[in-house]
């Protein structure tokens, strides 16, 4: 085992452990079964998930005239004074994200791409290399991006159905919308080349710098993220291969990782910390969680990069109040990342 793949180990120790912590403080405030909290810390991506979905959000109604939020068993407005009928404040009905949603949908979204690896591993080699992680490198390209859609798919009807079953709100509600305005694309793709020339940047400045110092490890840290980067992808592409590798990366996973860093989690942690920290802590989501959910292990250099483009897409969402622009930058970096790969291939 390489020292990467134990720093991935170590980071998933971490991230269970904080996650069980989380359940632990939640257990103690409503007094359930300490029992969460262990099955969390030992498989987190079925005992959180199980913990904070079974219990049912708190819904509010916001009065039309003044905007204040109100409770559920009430008619009249808190502030205003305004009487509504019940069937009104039903019909206003809706739940606020909260944080544990976007962690939830991400995880469960992750325990269904790790199904998938296994039962790729069974059919394609056998029962024994199930439970072999390394040997993930050697799935076939369309049973790599099978899985990948299939988990794509997972991430945006749990997305869905959170938005629109869970908290009984629009998919416009959280900017998944076209506002008529073609500027505000039009200024989005302005950041497509300079975000995706920092991203060559950043792994050649890494580069000249291991050169110059003698930094044996940070060529190393090179080379493995680069080698990461590779996984599934052909050395040749096929039609059916662009296909798939372009559905996946450039529709698919944008659409659903854009409504859950930018449509769920975003507004959950500006609800709790304000606007600018919400927007720097989805971002530090995004960063952290892309590497787990496109690779096996967390990649350094990338998630460095992508923190910077997370507070980018964040505030072009918080600015044109729209998912869009940011779509348009996520795709466009994906897409300028497919043109290099096989052009160097």
């Amino acid at each position: 085992m390489s020292n990467f793949e134990m720093f991935g180990l170590l980071m998933r120790g971490v991230m269970q452990g904080g996650l069980a912590l989380w359940v632990y403080s939640d257990v103690r405030r409503r007094e359930r079964s300490m029992l969460w909290t262990l099955g969390t810390f030992l498989i987190p991506e079925a005992f959180f998930p199980l913990y904070f979905w079974n219990q049912i959000p708190e819904l509010t109604w916001t009065c039309p005239q003044c905007h204040r939020r109100n409770r559920i068993y009430s008619r009249q407005c808190r502030q205003c004074s305004k009487l509504f009928t019940s069937e009104e404040t039903v019909a206003r009905l809706q739940g606020f994200f909260e944080i544990s949603d976007a962690v939830v949908i991400l995880l469960i979204a992750l325990l269904i791409q790790d199904l998938g690896y296994s039962i790729s591993l069974l059919i394609e080699q056998g029962f024994d290399t199930v439970t072999q992680r390394a040997e993930l490198l050697t799935l076939e390209t369309g049973h790599f991006w099978f899985v990948k859609l299939v988990a794509g798919n997972v991430l945006v009807v749990l997305c869905v159905y959170c938005i629109t079953i869970r908290c009984r709100r629009t998919l416009e509600a959280v900017g998944l919308k076209y506002n008529g305005n073609l500027r505000h694309l039009a200024v989005s793709l302005l950041f497509i080349v300079p975000m995706f020339v920092g991203f060559v940047a950043l792994y050649g400045g890494v580069a000249w710098l291991a050169d110059a110092t003698g930094a044996g490890w940070l060529s190393q840290l090179v080379s493995w993220e680069r080698q990461q980067r590779a996984v599934g992808m052909p050395e040749t592409l096929t039609v059916s291969s662009a296909v798939l590798i372009g559905f996946a990366l450039l529709i698919l996973l944008p659409i659903g990782e854009e409504i859950l860093f930018r449509g769920i989690a975003l507004p959950a942690l500006a609800d709790r910390f304000g606007l600018t920290k919400g927007v720097v802590l989805s971002a530090l989501l995004f960063a952290l969680a892309h590497g787990f959910f496109r690779h096996f292990t967390p990649l350094v250099l990338e998630s460095l990069w992508l923190f910077p483009i997370g507070i980018l897409i964040a505030s072009l969402r918080v600015r044109f109040r729209s998912l869009l622009p940011g779509l348009v930058v996520h795709c466009g970096l994906n897409l300028a990342s497919l043109v290099i790969w096989f052009g160097w291939h």
